[in-house]
């Protein structure tokens, strides 16, 4: 094994322990205090387009694009911060699990004085029983229908955690038109 490998391998396993306990703590953090301090405007246009600009890279390596859908307008009063982990962690997902070559769609409307941001991967999908699952911390979807092989079963249960931080929740469905749909449910103000 070449030093230069062995060290690579250190350094990822480290970032991945740090990310892990970083995850770790915002979730007990959220789940113990909530959210604290004034609500903000946050609009929905620049939150998603930020979503999909730090995501390009990694869709680009599988051929994917990541879509802003046009309902994605308007402002809403919430806490940018654990709105971004919350939709960074269902477009991590949607790219892990989404097919090669197919868009990543992002998208928002507002529906009975919420905003539902959605994250939709055209991919596989889970059943009912799997979607379950996977809300728990540390449980993680069949990996063997994708090429993925990492991540840690925490995303999910971040997603919800903000969510209902922030007064919503996230919805989680599959339709064999649209593959998964992550939504994230909170109020518009």
């Amino acid at each position: 094994i070449r030093p230069s490998c062995t060290r690579k391998s250190a350094l990822i396993r480290e970032i991945r322990v740090q990310y892990m306990i970083d995850t770790m703590l915002t979730i007990n953090t959220l789940q113990r205090n909530g959210i604290t301090g004034p609500l903000e405007p946050v609009a929905i246009a620049d939150l998603l387009n930020a979503a999909a600009t730090d995501f390009a890279g990694q869709a680009a390596q599988r051929g994917q694009m990541i879509l802003v859908g046009p309902g994605a307008t308007g402002t809403l009063m919430s806490k940018r911060r654990y709105l971004c982990l919350a939709i960074d962690e269902l477009v991590r997902n949607a790219l892990r699990f989404g097919p090669e070559g197919r868009p990543i769609e992002l998208d928002a409307k507002l529906a009975d004085g919420h905003v539902v941001i959605s994250v939709t991967d055209h991919g596989p999908g889970m059943t009912a029983d799997e979607i379950e699952a996977v809300r728990h911390a540390f449980t993680k979807q069949d990996m063997s229908m994708t090429q993925a092989s990492s991540g840690l079963g925490l995303g999910l249960t971040l997603a919800e955690t903000a969510a209902q931080a922030l007064g919503g929740r996230l919805d989680l469905a599959y339709t064999p038109a649209e593959g998964m749909v992550a939504r994230l449910v909170v109020p518009a103000a």
